[in-house]
């Protein structure tokens, strides 16, 4: 309910990235660094003082799919976030070394016209590299 009006407002056409946190990631390194990485999302590759989320820090608004896609890869990486990105659990055994958490469970969202939206997950959040 907190958050039905910012997806209410959403443009037709236009892609959110909607990130639920990971209590796992949040137990593992903490709630701050989940909300600079969330402000990450929200402010990167923009001019100062803007924001792609209204302050949400969860629900994220782009410009297109490109926008969103150059925002989540260039994050990744280049490693801005560190530990937001983990191998997939079924990948776990082969991979001790490397993070098991992604930072949340995200979804990708695109209001479709005034009644149909479609939405994904993003398995992008699991990193393979």
């Amino acid at each position: 309910m907190k958050y039905t009006k910012q997806l209410t407002n959403v443009e037709e056409f236009v892609p959110v990235l909607v990130i639920k946190p990971n209590p796992a990631w949040v137990n593992q390194h903490g709630w701050l660094a989940y909300t600079n990485a969330m402000n990450t999302f929200a402010t990167f590759n923009l001019p100062p003082n803007r924001r792609r989320d209204d302050n949400s820090q969860c629900i994220f608004h782009f410009k297109d799919l490109q926008e969103l896609y150059g925002v989540r890869d260039t994050i990744s990486t280049q490693n801005i976030i560190p530990n937001a990105f983990a191998v997939p659990s079924t990948l776990a055994p082969f991979h001790s070394t490397l993070q098991q958490h992604p930072i949340g469970y995200a979804y990708i969202l695109m209001k479709l016209g005034v009644c149909q939206t479609d939405f994904s997950e993003d398995k992008r959040f699991f990193n393979l590299s």
